[in-house]
C-alpha cells in the first residue's frame, strides 16, 4: 500500500511515547483524585479544628486572659487560629489543591509575642493511596481522617 509508511510512522510515535502517555494519564488521574477527595479532607479538618478550639475555650474556663481571646477564622482555602497570649498563638493554613498540598505558617511564644517570634512552616502533603483514598502527610506521618490530622496540629500550635 502507498500510505503503509504513515502507519509505521504512527506505529512508532505510539510506542515511543506510550510511557511518558501511562504515566501523564496517572498524574492526571492522581490530581483528579487530589482535587476530590482532597477537599473533602480539608472540609474535615476546618470542621474538626474549629470543634477543638471551641472545646479548648470551653476548658480554659472563665478567665478571658486564659480564653478570652482564642479565635478561630475560616475561609474556603484557609484557616485561621489566634490567641493573642498565655500562649500568644498565630497559625495560618492555606489549602492549594493544585500543589497537593496545605501550608501553614506558625509563630508561637508564652506567655506573649516579644516581637522576636520567628514563624515556623508546616507542610501537609495530600497523597493517594490505595482505592483512591487520599491522605495527608505531616512531619512524616500519614492521616488519613481529618480527625486524627486535626489533633496533631492542634498540638503541635498549643503545646507550651
Amino acid at each position: 500500500m502507498p500510505h503503509d509508511f504513515i502507519a509505521k510512522l504512527a506505529r512508532d510515535i505510539k510506542e515511543k511515547d506510550e510511557r511518558y502517555l501511562i504515566e501523564r494519564e496517572n498524574q492526571m488521574h492522581v490530581a483528579r483524585v487530589i482535587s476530590e477527595g482532597g477537599y473533602l479532607l480539608w472540609k474535615g479538618l476546618n470542621t474538626k479544628l474549629k470543634q477543638y478550639v471551641d472545646l479548648l475555650r470551653a476548658n480554659l474556663g472563665d478567665n478571658p486572659l486564659l480564653n478570652g481571646d482564642l479565635r478561630f477564622s475560616s475561609q474556603p482555602n484557609r484557616i485561621v487560629i489566634t490567641k493573642r497570649e498565655f500562649p500568644y498563638v498565630s497559625f495560618v493554613l492555606t489549602l492549594n489543591l493544585n500543589m497537593h498540598a496545605a501550608t501553614a505558617s506558625l509563630a508561637k511564644a508564652n506567655p506573649r509575642a516579644d516581637g522576636n517570634n520567628v514563624a515556623t512552616t508546616i507542610k501537609i502533603e495530600f497523597k493517594v493511596g490505595e482505592f483512591d483514598r487520599v491522605y495527608a502527610i505531616m512531619n512524616g506521618v500519614a492521616y488519613d481522617e481529618p480527625d486524627t490530622l486535626a489533633k496533631a496540629l492542634m498540638e503541635t500550635i498549643f503545646a507550651v
